[in-house]
């Protein structure tokens, strides 16, 4: 039976995804050889010599460049299901990390090759944990020079956050950007037996449109106004 990756995410882990628009990704294959721990450890070795010789004999895709500069402008795509360090996620897929993110920023803020940076976004979110840090270093990098976040086509949840602290957040026709704060609902036992809960829905208060309640003028209102 073929695993997929959403078999790898736990449900304990906190999550920052529009899961609609994962779920293709999330659908896709884990690949054989990404599947084996032993050859995973050995291509990420610190000794350079192991890691080269574990790629040319079981074909492991080494980490695609995170970022090209050309005429004083990097790209830096951020792409995929985001996660803190997954280096098979980016050797495989081409997917953003956290911490490359973070180290990718600080160079480019430094750098005097780059006189601006765009954030090619194509990601529906990905996971909480280790997002703040990337986040912080493209606030960073924006306060040096200029950071362009391009949404080209989508940019939801955990990639809307990191969006959001670029200079400018610009959009390709038919893109989508957005998705964000916190949705909970949790349940009360307020009478006994088994059908004696209360259903509570809550929402960051500073995502008022996270679940409007259509059966509100206001609520009705955003429900207008997010539809096409």
């Amino acid at each position: 039976m073929t695993r997929t990756l959403a078999s790898l995410f736990g449900p304990l882990q906190p999550m920052a995804l529009a899961e609609d628009l994962a779920a293709p990704l999330l659908a896709l294959p884990i690949p054989e050889s990404a599947a084996d721990p032993a050859t995973a450890d050995i291509a990420l070795s610190a000794a350079p010599e192991a890691g080269i010789a574990a790629r040319a004999s079981a074909a492991v895709p080494t980490v695609p460049d995170r970022f090209t500069v050309a005429r004083g402008l990097a790209v830096v795509p951020v792409r995929g299901i985001l996660t803190p360090n997954m280096a098979q996620y980016e050797r495989w897929f081409g997917w953003a990390t956290y911490h490359g993110l973070a180290e990718t920023m600080a160079h480019l803020a430094a750098s005097e090759d780059a006189a601006a940076i765009v954030l090619e976004m194509d990601s529906p979110g990905g996971l909480v944990t280790g997002i703040e840090a990337a986040a912080e270093a493209i606030a960073a990098a924006a306060a040096v020079k200029p950071v362009h976040a391009l949404v080209s086509p989508l940019a939801a949840s955990a990639a809307y956050w990191l969006a959001s602290q670029a200079s400018e957040i610009v959009m390709t026709p038919g893109a989508v950007a957005g998705s964000i704060g916190v949705a909970l609902t949790a349940a009360a036992h307020v009478q006994p037996g088994a059908n004696g809960a209360q259903i509570f829905e809550m929402s960051s208060r500073h995502a008022r449109a996270k679940r409007p309640d259509a059966s509100t003028e206001a609520g009705r209102s955003e429900h207008r106004v997010s539809s096409p």
